[in-house]
């Protein structure tokens, strides 16, 4: 089970930063969808900052899988790379979308 999870760390910034994307996105559209006073900006704020933590952790994660590792493949090392460039990206998406929660008022969209 340790070799399945030590094979997987490189990805886990790829794996969490699509998966917070997603959650964000999802629960601020479904609250938005069936009752548009109930995202307060201080919810949207609280569900920003979960997803960012989730795609800061990811990359960490992957981070730390590669790093100072010398006998790292070159193919781990470029998927933790990768998945750190991922990470990232997804944060950025995310933080695009809070902003977007913070400028157009609820009932509105």
């Amino acid at each position: 089970m340790n070799r399945v999870l030590a094979g997987l760390t490189p990805w886990t910034g790829l794996l969490a930063g699509s998966v917070a994307w997603a959650l964000h996105q999802q629960l601020l559209a479904d609250a938005l969808r069936f009752n548009c006073a109930a995202v307060s900006p201080g919810r949207a704020l609280l569900a920003l900052a979960l997803a960012l933590a989730l795609c800061l952790a990811g990359a960490v994660v992957s981070w730390r899988s590669v790093r100072g590792t010398g006998d790292a493949s070159a193919g781990r090392a470029f998927a933790g790379r990768l998945s750190i460039l991922g990470a990232g990206i997804f944060a950025l998406a995310v933080a695009m979308q809070g902003v977007a929660s913070f400028t157009v008022p609820g009932c509105f969209r």
